[in-house]
């Protein structure tokens, strides 16, 4: 006995069952790229050979990485956290790996204050090569310092700093993300009031002498419980190199806190 012929479908249900087909490919592709770049680390590479990008990373993946591409210096853009298990994992693998780590506290959703400005400018500037950028989740915090890296380069243009607030890197332009590459945006606006075109020499002279930030900065605190910077080195003889930089307006309770603190890593 046949099978009684199939009725069509009707005109709604044809429309859903196509749009189910373009949507559901629409969502499960963006979605699997994001898991994948989140899972293997948001790795990138901002200069070839000389600069890398990426999310925090097991001890195991970091290692790898300062093999394989002899890195020099781990930027930590997290800031120091000695109480973290994470930290003290990252910390005791770039160091056994002969390698320096610079810790920077930064926040997502905070401009940065001048001082943490020309902080960022000195490290670059300074900091052994190769290195590696890292935050959280290598998108936003990361995302600027990259930016602000390639821009000194020579040759580089306002775009190049821009491609690193990609959806590639997990980027997105909303909340903390729009008060990074607000920073840039605000770059861009100076070099148009001003005539200019972007060069490195224009980058240093913005943040040294004309950036300010906008609402909420560090500067809006009436002291700073964060050290601006922490460099943590194993010198030839195996003892630990670790030196401090505050700001003048440090909390004291917080930079004795930090100095009781101070990390033990053989």
């Amino acid at each position: 006995m046949t099978s009684p012929p199939r009725k069509p479908l009707s005109r709604p249900r044809r429309f859903l069952r196509h749009s189910l087909l373009i949507l559901v490919p629409a969502i499960l592709i963006p979605v699997s790229i994001a898991t994948y770049r989140r899972t293997s680390g948001n790795l990138g590479e901002v200069e070839p050979g000389r600069l890398y990008r990426s999310a925090q990373i097991s001890d195991s993946h970091l290692r790898q990485l300062i093999q394989t591409h002899n890195l020099r210096t781990i930027i930590n853009l997290r800031g120091p956290n000695p109480d973290q298990d994470w930290y003290q994992r990252e910390l005791a693998t770039t160091l056994d790996s002969g390698a320096t780590q610079i810790d920077i506290p930064l926040a997502s959703d905070l401009w940065l204050s001048r001082e943490q400005a020309r902080t960022l400018l000195e490290t670059l500037d300074t900091a052994s090569y190769p290195a590696l950028i890292h935050c959280e989740f290598g998108a936003e915090r990361t995302g600027l310092v990259a930016a602000l890296a390639r821009l000194l380069q020579p040759g580089s243009t306002l775009q190049d700093g821009y491609d690193q607030f990609s959806p590639r890197y997990l980027f997105i332009a909303l909340k903390d993300g729009r008060t990074m590459i607000g920073h840039l945006d605000r770059y861009s606006a100076w070099l148009t009031a001003e005539h200019l075109q972007h060069t490195p020499t224009n980058l240093r002279s913005w943040l040294l002498d004309h950036y300010t930030p906008a609402s909420p900065s560090r500067e809006e605190w009436p002291c700073n419980p964060y050290p601006r910077k922490v460099t943590i080195a194993r010198s030839p003889d195996g003892s630990l190199h670790h030196d401090e930089q505050w700001s003048p307006n440090a909390c004291p309770k917080t930079v004795a806190t930090h100095a009781q603190n101070e990390p033990t890593t053989r």
